[in-house]
């Protein structure tokens, strides 16, 4: 046999087995409903067990980012006292948010990642002693973004009164709070009118009995209505707050009433 005919007579069964059916190929089809329905049931499962987890996730991470806020804000106040003779910044007409911008980087420190709407517009009547106002290159419409409440008995003044307080008025700065999350949720163009909490004129300290004291009922951690001067659980049923010694703390429940006095009343000398 020839080196031509043995190619031919290979030729010729590769020709005869390409008619055989293939013990791999199968005809295309589709899926059955039975096999969608599973597929379908594995993916809801998937999803039920990984979007609380996602969410968890990303609570998390706004905490994160309103504790790292706080511990600014606080510590940009401290640092503004520092600067004035220790002496606080006043309240009136959001005064305090315009004055310690320096020490805080950026205006956007004062809004919280869950709860992104509002703003506060800065009067200057304890800055320049004019009804005016106060915008900056970063703010120039003056409408400052602002999602959390000072305790004004440590960050205080009025309109008929430039009393301020002083670092060492604060006996007990490292459980002393400074400031609190905001309870209402507001939308991108409405104003926050109600900008602190005020501990000196709540019901509790006119007569307050011990458990009143010791109680966190006068700013209610948990509130329905429209008060905006109280303070809401934004992050994982808890806040985050920011104290007298710059530090910043997450919390189940609002801090005592007494707490949040700079002057405590008997027998609440401790931290």
């Amino acid at each position: 046999m020839n080196r031509h005919s043995s190619s031919t007579g290979v030729s010729d069964r590769r020709d005869s087995l390409s008619h055989l059916p293939s013990a791999f190929s199968r005809s295309p089809r589709g899926f059955t409903l039975i096999e969608l329905l599973v597929v379908i049931a594995i993916i809801a499962i998937l999803a039920a067990i990984l979007f609380p987890v996602f969410a968890k996730a990303r609570d998390r991470a706004r905490q994160s980012g309103c504790f790292n806020n706080m511990k600014q804000i606080s510590l940009g106040t401290i640092m503004y006292a520092q600067d004035h003779d220790e002496m606080l910044p006043s309240s009136h007409w959001g005064a305090y948010i315009f004055v310690i911008r320096k020490h805080i980087g950026s205006a956007q420190v004062w809004r919280c990642p869950s709860n992104s709407g509002g703003y506060y517009i800065v009067y200057g009547d304890h800055i320049t002693g004019r009804h005016e106002v106060m915008r900056t290159p970063e703010i120039p419409d003056g409408k400052w973004p602002n999602s959390y409440v000072i305790n004004d008995d440590v960050i205080k003044g009025t309109f008929d009164s430039p009393l301020r307080t002083s670092l060492s008025d604060i006996k007990y700065p490292s459980s002393t709070p400074m400031l609190g999350e905001a309870e209402n949720e507001r939308d991108g163009d409405a104003e926050y009118f109600e900008h602190r909490v005020s501990p000196v004129v709540a019901p509790e300290t006119l007569g307050a009995t011990r458990g009143q004291w010791e109680s966190s009922g006068w700013c209610e951690h948990v509130r329905g209505g429209k008060t905006s001067s109280h303070m809401h659980p934004w992050h994982n049923s808890g806040g985050n707050f920011g104290y007298a010694d710059g530090h910043a703390k997450w919390s189940k429940t609002v801090p005592a009433l007494y707490k949040w006095l700079v002057e405590r009343p008997p027998g609440y000398n401790k931290e």
